[in-house]
């Protein structure tokens, strides 16, 4: 965590700021990646600030190494677009996707591999951008260490199919029969329905329904799952307010880690079937 978080960015920001020592044969003027100086650093220190309202924890002048992670990962890859050469910003995001699954507690083979791949075209292009093959200045690699491991259901869970699993957290309500039916999906009987706070992914990790759905949260707050017997057959919901859709070109230009949306929330609740309709589902 300390090498990702508070080694990295120790290296990167002072980097990106010109203030790293750098010897008399390394002239700092032709550093392309030096560009959070003077005013420009200053106008950006605002901006960091008035992204704080939006963050779950507060951030503090003495960064931690979790704060460190917040920023690296999570903050600086939106607030660098315009300001960071857009070589060194898509670069950047080699090692952002890497770390991002590296912080993960479960990871499947086939992501592994994707992370590999990320943190090797980090260290290969950061000699080419950073390093330039001269001996008087810099170079760095990132090994990632991961090994599987097994989960067992915990108790109360209901196992579906593929690898999904529900965690329990019931709270019995007809709520959902109103919605459904707004939708399109008429029942005769209006039975107790279960939710379920959790959505336990093959993959191992969960998703988690918000109570309290929080300036933080973005592209989808999940409210809850449940199953219903539809037509004989039973099925498994999410209740769902979604955002706009991101920007494409950023989208796709930040290997899908930046989403820059609107919030719709008012406006956009839907019902998705897990199984079905979840691009992960496959």
């Amino acid at each position: 965590m300390h090498i990702a978080a508070i080694n990295t960015g120790d290296l990167l920001l002072p980097l990106w700021r010109e203030t790293f020592r750098a010897k008399t044969t390394d002239d700092k003027s032709m550093w392309a990646w030096a560009v959070l100086m003077k005013v420009t650093w200053k106008a950006y220190g605002s901006l960091i600030t008035d992204a704080t309202p939006f963050l779950q924890e507060k951030i503090n002048s003495g960064y931690k190494a979790w704060e460190w992670l917040l920023y690296m990962y999570g903050m600086a890859l939106a607030t660098l677009y315009g300001i960071l050469p857009e070589p060194y910003w898509l670069h950047f995001f080699h090692l952002a996707w890497g770390l991002h699954l590296m912080q993960q507690h479960h990871i499947s083979r086939s992501d592994l591999v994707k992370g590999h791949h990320h943190l090797l075209n980090f260290t290969d292009e950061f000699e080419e951008l950073y390093y330039q093959h001269q001996i008087d200045q810099l170079h760095f690699a990132i090994i990632p260490m991961i090994k599987p491991s097994l989960n067992t259901p915990p108790k109360g869970s209901l196992d579906l199919v593929q690898g999904y699993i529900l965690l329990f957290h019931p709270c019995k309500s007809d709520t959902i029969i109103q919605y459904l039916a707004s939708n399109g999906i008429h029942i005769a009987t209006a039975p107790p329905i279960t939710r379920w706070a959790h959505l336990c992914l093959p993959n191992g990790q969960e998703n988690v329904m918000s109570k309290q759905p929080r300036m933080a949260q973005n592209m989808k707050v999940i409210y809850f799952y449940f199953n219903m017997m539809i037509h004989d057959q039973q099925k498994t919901f999410m209740l769902v307010s979604q955002f706009s859709q991101p920007h494409p070109a950023l989208l796709e230009q930040s290997f899908q880690m930046v989403f820059p949306c609107h919030d719709n929330t008012d406006n956009s609740l839907r019902l998705i079937e897990v199984l079905l309709r979840l691009g992960w589902a496959h």
